[in-house]
């Protein structure tokens, strides 16, 4: 068997977040895994129909009298879940991988896995603090990994893992820009401003992209002019390429994690130069000071200095450890892999 083709003969139900999910099933294809996708059945406009009358009545009178819609969206979704679970009933499973497992219930989780013959993990990328109905679903998943070392050290039992980046389908390019993505947090606001201040001071290009939600939100900005406002978030997909097509990755972490963003790894596997506020990031192994600088809002010169300095090429094995290939060998423990750890700090 071709060893690009691990996942043939394989089947694995999945489940992401974050428009990932998109290209995770794609490139899990591509590995030879047949992939049930929970969003891709969830999301298929099944005819619904409440189970019984009194069923129907009831989220009728909710809305009615309450204007409270949430009986039917409860309705709505036990519904797909069934459609979910009669689909899978009669597969053999192999696998079953689940980003953010707090988005389910436990009935549906333990369904699953015990249809699994290799187990079912969980990764939770995101501090677990922050979603804590994970907490009591722990125990429901064979591997449970995080990306915060401070979550691997409150719970030992738990297996350390990061983010990784998908390689890259096209040639990379070098448009001069600086890029960021992200969703409107005001624990990062400040920094933005600082950066975005110095940026338009020394006639930086920027390709900052901020989602929010208010105009409230938008009015905490003070140079507004350099910075793109979106309703929404681009697709990952779209992000990908903008990432690929860049100068610099810009990456301004929210202050509830220590854990490292998908930015860090896309840094890594496009060999880009990286600015980012997360201290940690030095802990690591493929951390070199003329690819990743690590900003405070005040270290300005320092910053003018990094920018003119050139890329470090770092250690091939090192760069591949952190794709989504030995990525998902690692935690689907399919050999041969490196293991992923997670630094004390």
């Amino acid at each position: 068997m071709n060893s690009h083709l691990f996942g043939q003969g394989k089947s694995i139900v999945f489940c992401g977040v974050l428009n990932i999910d998109i290209l995770i099933i794609e490139e899990l294809r591509n590995y030879g895994f047949d992939v049930i996708s929970i969003n891709e059945e969830l999301e298929k406009k099944y005819i619904f129909h409440y189970p019984n009358i009194r069923s129907f009545l009831y989220a009728k009178y909710r809305k009615i009298i309450f204007h409270d819609k949430e009986a039917s969206r409860k309705a709505k979704y036990q519904f797909r879940r069934q459609k979910f679970l009669d689909i899978v009933k009669d597969k053999k499973l192999d696998y079953a991988l689940f980003f953010r497992g707090d988005l389910f219930d436990d009935e549906l989780l333990k369904v699953i896995k015990n249809k699994t013959t290799y187990g079912m993990i969980n990764y939770q990328f995101d501090g677990l603090h922050r979603y804590p109905d994970i907490y009591s679903k722990i125990n429901i998943f064979d591997r449970f990994f995080v990306f915060d070392y401070q979550d691997l050290y409150r719970y030992p039992d738990l297996l350390p893992t990061t983010n990784f980046y998908f390689e890259p389908h096209s040639e990379l390019s070098n448009n001069g820009k600086i890029y960021f993505l992200a969703v409107h947090h005001d624990s990062r606001t400040h920094l933005i401003n600082q950066f975005t201040a110095y940026a338009k001071r020394h006639h930086l290009s920027l390709d900052f992209n901020i989602v929010f939600a208010t105009n409230e939100q938008k009015d905490d900005y003070k140079t507004p002019e350099v910075i793109d406002f979106l309703d929404k978030v681009i697709s990952f997909n779209d992000n990908i390429v903008r990432s690929q097509q860049s100068s610099v990755l810009a990456d301004f972490v929210i202050n509830e994690h220590k854990g490292l963003s998908f930015r860090v790894f896309e840094a890594i596997g496009y060999q880009k130069k990286l600015i980012t506020t997360n201290e940690t990031v030095k802990f690591y192994d493929f951390y070199h000071p003329n690819n990743i600088f690590i900003y405070n809002g005040e270290n300005h010169n320092e910053l003018t200095k990094f920018l003119k300095l050139p890329y470090f090429p770092i250690d091939e094995n090192i760069r591949q450890k952190y794709s989504f290939n030995n990525w998902i060998r690692y935690v689907l423990d399919i050999s041969p892999y490196q293991k992923i750890e997670l630094p004390e700090y």
